[in-house]
């Protein structure tokens, strides 16, 4: 107990506590940091590839960014409640689930959710050491995938502040990323637009199809949500929590996606 006292807003620490429940002592931070970290945790490359999905299966524009905005928002409710629970909890969000499914019947979700978590894993691992490869030519796969799943393993094991202070610095640099590769997206679109695939389904199908990805994606981090906020003091504004996670995940991921398109 006494290291685990030590840890504070410390970020050079490895965080002492897994699923235990955070002392009121080590809580710090603003419920503001979520907007930064959900920001960054959805401007990624998976959300370009879901951007891609109406195009590929032939759903004109307009439908296609009004399904990509209601999955994203009712998605993005999903989280932002699930994090709001952080504070007053002090657990991961798996673990507060036992309150409904007892210790027995949380086996199941938490497998399943590993499960979601290791595919995750790959597919980001995947398209980073492909980023990687076209930011530095020749360098071999094999070498981009280890650099990744290294920086991955480090937050890992320095956990919660190592994790919020990446994520901070991140969502300006990607932020600036984003910027860019909309820049390009928009001057290219005459060359993007020339590809007409066929329709493989009714609008209402198609709608329903791209509206089901874009919430499951946003949706797929609620199992994680709270970790992110249980070291916040109690007292803490759930609304705040839930607004800002809102906005960081909700923004992030459906501007990417219009982009990915």
């Amino acid at each position: 107990m006494a290291e685990s006292a030590r840890y504070g807003d410390r970020v050079a620490v490895p965080e002492p506590y897994s699923i235990e429940h955070i002392p009121f002592a080590e809580r710090h931070g603003h419920s503001r940091q979520l907007l930064w970290l959900w920001l960054a945790a959805n401007l990624t490359i998976a959300d370009y590839a879901i951007g891609f999905v109406p195009v590929a299966l032939g759903l004109s524009i307009g439908p296609a960014i009004l399904a990509l905005a209601l999955g994203n928002i009712l998605g993005g409710l999903v989280l932002a409640w699930s994090a709001a629970m952080g504070p007053a909890a002090g657990y991961p969000q798996m673990f507060i689930g036992r309150r409904a499914f007892g210790r027995v019947g949380g086996y199941a979700p938490a497998f399943l959710n590993w499960l979601s978590t290791a595919g995750w894993f790959t597919v980001n691992t995947i398209l980073g050491s492909f980023a990687i490869q076209l930011l530095i030519p020749g360098l071999p796969f094999a070498v981009a995938a280890v650099v990744l799943v290294v920086v991955q393993t480090l937050l890992v094991i320095y956990g919660h502040n190592l994790i919020q202070a990446f994520e901070r610095y991140l969502a300006l640099i990607l932020g600036i990323l984003f910027a860019i590769a909309t820049v390009i997206a928009l001057s290219h679109g005459s060359t993007i637009a020339a590809w007409h695939p066929k329709t493989a389904g009714g609008t209402l199908a198609l709608f329903a199809i791209v509206l089901a990805v874009s919430f499951s994606y946003i949706m797929s981090w609620s199992p994680y949500a709270s970790d992110y906020s249980r070291y916040l003091p109690e007292i803490t504004s759930r609304s705040y929590i839930a607004i800002y996670v809102f906005i960081g995940a909700v923004l992030a991921s459906f501007l990417t996606e219009v982009v990915g398109m």
